[in-house]
């Protein structure tokens, strides 16, 4: 078989450090286009994204060639930096370590969707 087929799907999850609510309700939409970004530059695909102040969830299609670790490691690293810059974040801001990450079949990718964009309520 000379091609790959992979349909690597996953929900991952993480916190800010502590849980405190350091994340600003009014730029989750921009911190989310930066995390986009990272994702397209990695040659993932973010199917949904959404955040509260402590913690974000993205929905992600990760090609096979790379690790969710590597991928997260990136994504927490950068953004970090980024947003502490942008947004003027106390020094101590940052992302709590580890991250939760679950495996998501076809058929479930819209309820998994819902759940995701109604993380508000």
């Amino acid at each position: 078989m000379g091609h790959t087929f992979s349909n690597n799907i996953y929900h991952i999850i993480f916190s800010t450090k502590k849980r405190t609510c350091l994340i600003p309700v009014r730029h989750i939409k921009d911190i989310s286009s930066y995390f986009c970004g990272i994702a397209k530059s990695e040659n993932c695909l973010i199917l949904e994204i959404n955040a509260v102040p402590d913690h974000f969830h993205i929905l992600i299609k990760i090609p096979p060639s790379l690790a969710i670790s590597d991928f997260v490691r990136k994504l927490k690293a950068n953004s970090s930096k980024w947003l502490k810059k942008k947004y003027n974040l106390p020094i101590e801001f940052g992302w709590q370590p580890g991250f939760s990450c679950f495996s998501v079949s076809e058929s479930a990718i819209n309820t998994v969707k819902h759940y995701i964009k109604g993380q508000e309520e």
